[in-house]
């Protein structure tokens, strides 16, 4: 019963993560509204705040939930801003490495809603996603929160009990799970 319980907290997360925008029509309908972050972003720290599809983990976070304003989407590269620092980013979307579409890449990053802190996570799987940490016991959907999607070349499938995460272009990292839950970081 636990395990078809944590099965499905991870199904009603990933969906959450995957549901608010649902075309590339709405995509451009966002344009000038506000929306939230639904993972944490690492970026690079520098003139340009640059932010990688392969979802590398160096510089500096932009946590879940942070407000933004999606300014731009070329074939390439997603322009957003921080609404409350007017901080600019690029988003490099690079498919090799993400192999989702676009604008399912789009609906994995931003949300209409602020929802995604407030579904069903632990006071310790918060606290870990707060810190944009990996911690022994979270779930797969707070991983997801917390580090982002691993990039799809290398991890094809969530339901895989094995993510590996780019620290940087030469470094990587991989998240071992067992039964929904992180055993090796």
């Amino acid at each position: 019963m636990k395990k078809v319980l944590m099965g499905l907290r991870f199904l009603f997360v990933s969906l959450l993560l995957t549901s608010c925008v649902t075309t590339s029509t709405s995509v451009k309908k966002a344009f000038g509204k506000d929306m939230y972050t639904r993972v944490n972003i690492s970026y690079e720290v520098g003139k340009e705040k640059k932010v990688f599809s392969t979802n590398y983990h160096i510089g500096k976070m932009l946590p879940a939930g942070t407000k933004v304003r999606i300014t731009k989407i070329t074939s390439k590269v997603i322009y957003f801003t921080v609404v409350d620092t007017k901080t600019e980013f690029r988003l490099y979307y690079l498919p090799k490495y993400t192999v989702v579409p676009m604008d399912k890449y789009v609906e994995r990053m931003f949300s209409a809603n602020n929802e995604i802190l407030k579904k069903g996570f632990s006071k310790k799987e918060l606290a870990a996603i707060k810190a944009g940490k990996i911690e022994i016991g979270m779930s797969k959907a707070a991983v997801l929160v917390s580090y982002g999607y691993p990039p799809a070349h290398h991890t094809p499938s969530l339901l895989d009990n094995s993510w590996k995460y780019w620290i940087s272009r030469f470094k990587t990292r991989v998240v071992e799970f067992k039964d929904d839950k992180v055993i090796k970081k």
